[in-house]
């Protein structure tokens, strides 16, 4: 059977997901149309499809990963599917360090994600940052990514593992909640902090969310209390008592970002980026 066969076939309706599951199985490229490639692995193109209509199962946890920035990222049901808003955050971050040109001699820095998930935010931001002419040499002290799962840990790690590969640095994987359980080496004075943490209110969460999320995706990454900020605060007061200068990114609901400007008045929180549905990028400065 051809693409096109395939394509034209009334049971396969979602044309989209058909072609990117296509591409998958058959390892062509999905922006070129292949319309007389003869398919080779028909049984497990149909299987994958079935299994994204009648499970409902998200097309990410069937072909496994989904791609950021133009890198693919692994995502397993252990772990959080990166969303746009993840490419949003992590430019508003990469073009924030670029502009301030950090290279080894301005400070001592130390790098972690927080709630890293699958890995994606520092995970990409060092394969881009570190091709920049100044961070050819050593740019950080430090690096550390957290999780609360161990299974998400993994994922991360081969993430990173895949992304760096032979120029990864020395990476600490630390199964924590937040900044518990974190030693910082005691020449940092700079921290850079990336935390996509859940943020979504619980009730709007069940109330709200798609069901194959629901289904699929762990709530834990979802739900962040009665107002979405529980584990913000949380944050906040960590980073709060640390001895270092503080530059974090994170996105939110924008509502949510002036509750916690007037909560955390010590910090400089400004909007980086806002966007569709009104979620913002923040920026979070401490001197």
């Amino acid at each position: 059977m051809k693409v096109e066969q395939l394509l034209q076939d009334p049971y396969f309706k979602y044309k989209k997901v058909l072609r990117k599951i296509i591409a998958h199985v058959e390892g062509i490229d999905l922006n070129q149309t292949y319309l007389d490639y003869s398919l080779t692995n028909f049984s497990l193109i149909k299987k994958l499809y079935d299994e994204y209509v009648t499970k409902k199962k998200p097309l990410e946890y069937i072909l496994g990963y989904v791609d950021v920035l133009g890198e693919k990222i692994k995502v397993t049901p252990d772990v959080l599917i990166p969303r746009p808003e993840t490419e949003y955050l992590l430019n508003d971050a990469i073009n924030y360090f670029k502009q301030q040109r950090v290279d080894k001699y301005s400070s001592k820095k130390a790098l972690v994600d927080v709630g890293t998930g699958c890995g994606v935010l520092w995970g990409v931001f060092l394969k881009k940052v570190l091709e920049f002419d100044f961070c050819k040499q050593k740019c950080f002290e430090q690096i550390v990514f957290t999780d609360i799962s161990a299974p998400a840990l993994r994922v991360a790690e081969e993430n990173v593992n895949n992304l760096l590969g032979e120029t990864k640095p020395y990476i600490e994987f630390v199964k924590t909640s937040l900044l518990e359980r974190i030693k910082w080496k005691s020449d940092i004075d700079e921290l850079w902090v990336l935390a996509n943490l859940p943020y979504i209110p619980d009730r709007t969460f069940f109330e709200n969310a798609e069901e194959n999320v629901k289904k699929w995706e762990p709530h834990i990454a979802f739900l962040g209390g009665e107002d979405g900020l529980t584990l913000y605060r949380q944050l906040l007061k960590q980073l709060e008592i640390l001895p270092f200068k503080i530059v974090w990114f994170f996105e939110m609901m924008s509502w949510q970002s002036n509750i916690l400007k007037k909560e955390f008045e010590s910090f400089k929180l400004e909007t980086a980026s806002t966007f569709h549905f009104n979620i913002s990028i923040l920026k979070v400065l401490k001197s």
